[in-house]
């Protein structure tokens, strides 16, 4: 039965009754087998009479890329989702105040957390230090704004996601990993989650 469904995907195979100027020609399955291979993928069908038919897509993992922005803290890599990025602007000292024991900043006239990327996911540098965070990157999940202060802003790229192996166990506000040009890895920031957190009160 696979062998047999596998023909819905032949060059100029068609199951259509009457052949028109736009459908019916038999092009369209093949094409889309053909596209789906030169990605490592995979297109099978299931069908049974009377219930319907089931196409299934399988695609590589390493198809799962995002355009992102890499920010540093601690000496560690991030990356983050531009989608989610509102602005980039300089973290000035005079813009932080601190309310119920939490930092806010005040930007255009617009009151928001601040937490500091090294913070949240709790990494220090070799010396055991946190360097000064000169930039912050305003990023919004739904309607919530936060300001992330980071040390380093470096630049934008293609991410190409990777799984964190399930040994590693949770990491707080990480949702994966890349890996760079150079060999060096940078860790995807789960915005959503970082957001949340950030936001919610005691």
């Amino acid at each position: 039965d696979a062998t047999v469904n596998q023909h819905i995907m032949r060059a100029g195979f068609s199951t259509a009754e009457k052949v028109t100027k736009v459908s019916g020609r038999g092009v369209g399955m093949d094409v889309v087998r053909r596209g789906i291979a030169a990605l490592n993928g995979a297109l099978n069908v299931e069908t049974e009479v009377g219930k319907g038919t089931v196409f299934t897509l399988e695609l590589p993992l390493t198809l799962a890329t995002f355009r992102g922005l890499l920010v540093g803290a601690s000496g560690t890599v991030y990356a983050i989702p531009l989608n989610y990025i509102q602005e980039i602007a300089q973290l000035e000292d005079s813009s932080v105040r601190s309310i119920m024991n939490r930092e806010v900043l005040h930007y255009r006239g617009a009151v928001m957390p601040l937490i500091r990327l090294s913070a949240v996911c709790r990494t220090i540098s070799d010396d055991g230090m946190q360097s000064a965070c000169d930039h912050v990157v305003i990023i919004k999940a739904g309607d919530r704004l936060v300001a992330l202060a980071v040390e380093k802003l470096l630049e934008q790229q293609e991410i190409v996601v990777k799984p964190l192996d399930k040994y590693i166990g949770e990491a707080r506000g990480v949702t994966g990993a890349s890996i760079l040009g150079d060999g060096q890895v940078a860790l995807i920031l789960d915005v959503g989650t970082i957001v949340k957190a950030a936001t919610q009160r005691d």
